[in-house]
C-alpha cells in the first residue's frame, strides 16, 4: 500500500468515525447532579439506587428519576417497565394551572408541591402489583416527569427499560 492510500484511508475512518460520534454520544448527561435529556426521544435500560428527594414535600422518600421534568410545553409519553428490590410507586408529574376559577372546597386540588419559578406540580403515584411475588411491572404513562418512588422512604435498587417521545401538548 502506497504512503497516499494509507492517508486516504486513515483521512475516511476519521470522518466515518467523527460523523458517528454525533449518533455514539449518549442523549443523557448528567449536569449538577440533575438529569438531563438532550433529545426528543429516549430509550435506555439503566440500573439505579434511589436517593433522597428533593422537592419539599419529598425530602424524606427514596427516589429515581428516569425522565427529567419537560418545561418547554412539552410531555413524555411511552413505557416504562422494570424490577425493583423492594416494592415502589410510579411517580408522574403534571404541570398544574393554578389560575383557573372555580376551585372551592367542594371540588378539592390533587396534592401540590411548588417548582422552580411560579410553577405548581400536581403528582400521578401509581402502586402496581405484578400479580406475583415479585416487585416489577410495566405501564404506559404520559406526564412531565417520571421517576420510581417510596412514600416510605425505604431504599431501593431498580432496573428499568424505558421508551419515551417528548409530545407537544394541544391546548
Amino acid at each position: 500500500m502506497s504512503v497516499t492510500s494509507g492517508i486516504i484511508i486513515s483521512t475516511i475512518l476519521v470522518l466515518t468515525l467523527a460523523a458517528s460520534v454525533g449518533t455514539i454520544l449518549p442523549l443523557i448527561s448528567q449536569q449538577s447532579s440533575e438529569l438531563v435529556v438532550e433529545d426528543e426521544t429516549y430509550t435506555a435500560q439503566k440500573t439505579a439506587i434511589s436517593n433522597a428527594g428533593k422537592l419539599p414535600i419529598h425530602q424524606t422518600h427514596q427516589v429515581v428519576t428516569v425522565l427529567p421534568p419537560r418545561t418547554d410545553g412539552k410531555v413524555w409519553v411511552g413505557t416504562v417497565t422494570w424490577a425493583s428490590s423492594k416494592p415502589i410507586e410510579v411517580e408522574m408529574w403534571h404541570f398544574y394551572n393554578s389560575s383557573i376559577t372555580g376551585v372551592d372546597a367542594a371540588h378539592g386540588k390533587p396534592v401540590l408541591t411548588p417548582y422552580g419559578n411560579n410553577k405548581t406540580i400536581a403528582f400521578t403515584l401509581l402502586k402496581p402489583s405484578s400479580g406475583t411475588s415479585l416487585p416489577s411491572g410495566s405501564t404506559n404513562f404520559a406526564a412531565s416527569e417520571l421517576s420510581f418512588h417510596t412514600l416510605d422512604g425505604s431504599k431501593f435498587t431498580v432496573a428499568y427499560t424505558v421508551d419515551a417521545v417528548a409530545k407537544k401538548l394541544n391546548h
